[in-house]
């Protein structure tokens, strides 16, 4: 009898769906965790985005404004397009300094001092603009807003202050040594112009740097009860804050012409927009029916003109921009770096926060912009500086300088062959 023939066949694994899916996402999450340069690029396309969208927005919402007093929006333009040249400039050169240099306690205090006293020059030569004395003339520039890179220079004291464990957080004491002129000084100096929106956006600032930094809790409890406090006691101290106020709370009569006039087109703007919104520079409410539509009110603008979809991308971006902030703050290896990180997180997510919760009317008008969007040159050129610091810190990351330096020089090489390729057609 013939033989048998017996084959071997390999034995075939079936995957099922569900394996696959999860293998690839258990791939995807080590690429983010082990990528050394992940937090860099997050950082610098979600702000690069955020940039861009500010200056479509901008240039939409002041555009009606410049015809009707028959001045050529395109030109007005240049002046906020070339606030974000600026900006990232500044960005550029601050990602090319290490963050020793930013967290060195002497350099970081002498650049607080500067802000500060830069910030007392809106008493004796400040503009008062919308009932607050914030802003400063310089002749060939514009009005500079001084509170803005006040933000910044207070973030990097505080930070190095705390990085460095100069300061005992469990000793009133050593608070009232380290932290009382930085904080008690920046606060003073930005409520001598009247800024009431700016001063709760850095007190916040200071509560999320010292709880960060480990403040124990009942020392924390009682610096939240003093800043309730002294915020009850600023915001009573004006009767347009106290009118405000009053407006916001059922039952108060309403002045549609007046008071209550930016709230209600606020909402009508939104409500307008619907989903998809009634499409780019269609806005009806920017014809002059909503006062300071492209400063802080744009958020309003966005949605009537992009609906729903545009608020929703905008803040989808303030999300991933901070949590790479997130990220550089659990991956950073020096306390400066970490408590730098979160609380630029904390200032960027808190003052977005308070600008759209004004305008889908959750609390009371507060002059406060929208960062990287709203109109304003100050405050985007300060965010930008704050976001080179971060890009520089996130190049402190470990292996991320190595493999951006050799990016960097591949891209220089291959631009050098494209000239030289050039040149040699010619």
């Amino acid at each position: 009898m013939a033989k048998r023939l017996r084959l071997k066949l390999p034995r075939i694994k079936v995957v099922s769906d569900d394996d696959t899916i999860l293998a690839t996402r258990s791939v995807i999450q080590e690429q983010m965790r082990t990528n050394p340069v992940l937090t860099f690029y997050m950082i610098l396309v979600s702000t690069l985005l955020l940039t861009g969208v500010g200056l479509v927005m901008v240039f939409s919402a002041s555009s009606i404004g410049d015809l009707a007093r028959q001045d050529n929006p395109f030109v007005s333009f240049i002046k906020p397009f070339s606030y974000a040249i600026m900006g990232l400039l500044l960005m550029w050169l601050a990602t090319k300094a290490r963050p020793q240099l930013y967290f060195n306690p002497k350099v970081s205090a002498a650049a607080l001092v500067g802000a500060i006293a830069f910030q007392t020059l809106v008493l004796p030569f400040g503009q008062n603009i919308g009932g607050n004395q914030n802003w400063i003339a310089i002749p060939g520039i514009g009005t500079v807003q001084p509170s803005e890179f006040l933000k910044v220079a207070l973030i990097v004291h505080l930070s190095a202050l705390l990085g460095h464990r100069i300061v005992d957080l469990t000793d009133w004491s050593s608070i009232a040594r380290y932290l009382a002129w930085p904080t008690v000084g920046s606060l003073g100096a930005i409520m001598l112009g009247g800024d009431f929106g700016t001063t709760v956006v850095v007190a916040g600032i200071i509560a999320a740097v010292v709880f960060i930094g480990g403040l124990p809790g009942s020392k924390l409890a009682a610096l939240l009860v003093a800043g309730v406090f002294g915020a009850a006691l600023a915001a009573m101290s004006s009767s347009s804050r106290r009118a405000r106020i009053r407006a916001f709370f059922p039952g108060a009569p309403k002045d549609e012409q007046g008071i209550d006039l930016q709230p209600l087109r606020a909402k009508y703007g939104l409500g307008t927009g619907g989903l998809t919104g009634v499409g780019p520079g269609a806005s009806r409410q920017k014809w002059n029916y909503l006062p300071q539509a492209e400063s802080d009110f744009i958020f309003a603008i966005l949605g009537e003109e992009f609906g729903l979809v545009g608020t929703l991308s905008v803040i989808i971006l303030y999300v991933i921009l901070g949590w790479s902030l997130y990220r550089l703050a659990r991956r950073a290896r020096s306390n400066s770096i970490r408590i730098a990180a979160s609380s630029t997180m904390a200032w960027i997510g808190l003052q977005a926060l308070v600008n759209i919760w004004v305008v889908v009317g959750l609390i009371p008008v507060l002059g406060v912009p929208l960062p990287f969007i709203s109109a304003g040159g100050s405050a985007l050129v300060a965010c930008l500086i704050a976001m080179g610091i971060m890009l520089s810190c996130a190049r402190a990351e470990p292996g991320a300088n190595k493999v951006l330096t050799a990016r960097e020089a591949s891209i220089k090489r291959t631009i050098a062959v494209v000239g030289s390729r050039r040149k040699a057609k010619k």
